[in-house]
């Protein structure tokens, strides 16, 4: 794993256990990988493993924190 620290203010390796295993669109931005507007889109695309409940997107943490390199 990557040692970084995200706008969250603490390393990559604990990040998982912080967050829950479906993030909203605001969780998500908040580890500085993406724009909520981009996260979105992503979702709407079929880019991002997420379902939409209601009016909102619950985004699967694991896939998305590989796919942005923030995990191995």
């Amino acid at each position: 794993m990557k040692e970084v620290t995200l706008d969250y203010g603490i390393p990559t390796e604990r990040l998982v256990a912080v967050l829950p295993p479906l993030l909203t669109i605001r969780q998500a931005e908040g580890t500085g990988a993406a724009s909520a507007r981009t996260l979105r889109r992503m979702c709407m695309r079929g880019e991002l493993r997420a379902t939409k409940i209601g009016s909102d997107w619950r985004i699967a943490r694991d896939p998305f924190l590989r796919r942005f390199g923030l995990i191995d």
